[in-house]
């Protein structure tokens, strides 16, 4: 029993692993046909600017915010896994403890993965201003407006923000449907769960984001 139990524990691993290397193995192609799409339609300087570092740079784009596709995955999963265990109720021994006990579990792990997410898109938004130094003082002698470019940074991360969220949450639908089905999937727990996760993981990106403001307007000072 325990040897099939582990394979099981085995096997779920496996396709989420794989699951999440697939999506990442597709997402820079999408940033970048989106991308070069968003050029070629551009009715602004936001987006035209947005499209053209998508196209030119997407799997760095991806990168900064592939981890909310294992934050989407954990959420969907997590949020059936409570559902399921709601649902059982009496037939479920000690099911208000078990309850309690996942409910503490993803919300832990959801909180962690929330917390790296932050940490993650931080770093590597500061870095992109200073990798981006150049192009930032480009188009400031250009005359592009400081609001187009802040427009054009945020197109550039939320776009891939929102395939890597929705591949993730996909992911975790198609891996949870055979074992407990749809009711559970889409029961009003899990779809809580699952648009609180959006909603936090948009925010603290965006969070992230503004925090490199400051870095941004002092590079367009320095080169005035």
């Amino acid at each position: 029993m325990y040897q099939s139990r582990d394979t099981g524990v085995a096997l779920l691993l496996a396709l989420f692993a794989g699951s999440l290397g697939l999506l990442n193995l597709i997402g820079t192609p999408i940033v970048a046909a989106r991308g070069r799409a968003m050029a070629r339609r551009a009715g602004d300087a936001a987006h035209l600017i947005a499209g053209r570092e998508l196209a030119a740079h997407a799997s760095v784009a991806w990168r900064r915010v592939s981890a909310i596709a294992m934050v989407s995955f954990i959420a969907v999963v997590g949020g059936a896994g409570i559902s399921l265990v709601a649902l059982a109720g009496d037939d479920v021994a000690d099911s208000g403890t078990v309850l309690a006990d996942i409910r503490t579990g993803v919300l832990v792990t959801l909180a962690s993965a929330f917390l790296l997410l932050a940490c993650s898109v931080g770093v590597t938004q500061a870095a992109s201003v200073l990798e981006d130094r150049e192009p930032i003082v480009g188009l400031d002698r250009l005359g592009v407006p400081a609001s187009d470019l802040a427009r054009a940074r945020r197109i550039t991360v939320l776009l891939p923000l929102r395939w890597a969220a929705l591949g993730g949450a996909l992911a975790g639908i198609a891996l949870s449907l055979p074992i407990i089905g749809i009711t559970l999937v889409l029961a009003p727990t899990s779809l809580l769960i699952i648009a609180g996760t959006f909603a936090v993981g948009v925010a603290l990106v965006l969070g992230s984001l503004a925090s490199t403001e400051p870095l941004v307007r002092s590079i367009r000072r320095e080169a005035a």
